[in-house]
């Protein structure tokens, strides 16, 4: 954990591997937080993901397709708390949704690419048809 602390700047999010979309993200505001398991229920392990917090707009952007995806039109999440977390997406809501997002052609452009770059990287797969 202290090498966590040393590597990563805090705010730090830290989201268990095993739970699906936002279930059990925690933000971790000091080390000590990431000492007791960042509210996770219980102590971070290797295969959880940490990463360091960032001022800024949040973006969602649907990648779809398999041997060609294809990005979708970004949109920009405007939380009703502090972060984006379960509640706020699933429960809750008051998150707004802005599409399409307030964007420049240019910015709109780059986030589809790094979007099917990402989709591409981690070898995801879409929904497919099947025929018969």
């Amino acid at each position: 954990m202290k090498e966590i602390c040393q590597r990563l700047r805090v705010p730090m999010f830290v989201k268990p591997a095993n739970l699906g979309s936002s279930v059990g993200i925690s933000k971790v505001r000091n080390c000590e937080e990431i000492e007791d398991g960042a509210g996770t229920g219980g102590p971070i392990r290797p295969q959880d993901h940490c990463r360091t917090g960032h001022r800024g707009r949040e973006f969602e952007c649907s990648v779809m397709g398999n041997d060609q995806p294809v990005a979708a039109v970004p949109c920009e999440i405007l939380p009703s708390r502090e972060f984006y977390d379960y509640e706020d997406k699933y429960l809750l809501n008051q998150a707004r949704v802005v599409l399409p997002a307030d964007l420049t052609p240019e910015q709109t452009d780059e986030i589809q690419r790094l979007a099917v770059a990402c989709y591409s990287a981690v070898a995801a797969r879409g929904w497919r048809a099947w025929t018969s």
